[in-house]
């Protein structure tokens, strides 16, 4: 029984490291993935931004807005060294 559930946990984190690495039909591709990754998260206030202000609609002042929300998230993350 122990053997098994070992097994089962050695399968689920080699299915979480194949996650963390990249995997593409059995090719690893390991740091440039994780740092694509990475670089997605930092973006990810841009890209709500830009959807938030793309369409047919009056936007002038939502844009002002959404930019100095974007600048103070920015700038909270850099006090906080995160």
């Amino acid at each position: 029984m122990s053997f098994s559930n070992s097994k089962i946990r050695s399968q689920e984190l080699q299915k979480k490291k194949r996650k963390l690495l990249g995997h593409f039909k059995e090719v690893q591709f390991k740091a440039n993935w994780i740092q694509i990754r990475n670089l997605n998260n930092e973006l990810k206030p841009f890209n709500f931004s830009t959807k938030e202000i793309e369409g047919d609609k009056p936007t002038s002042a939502f844009v002002l807005v959404n930019y100095y929300q974007t600048i103070k998230y920015f700038k909270k993350k850099e006090a906080t060294g995160a």
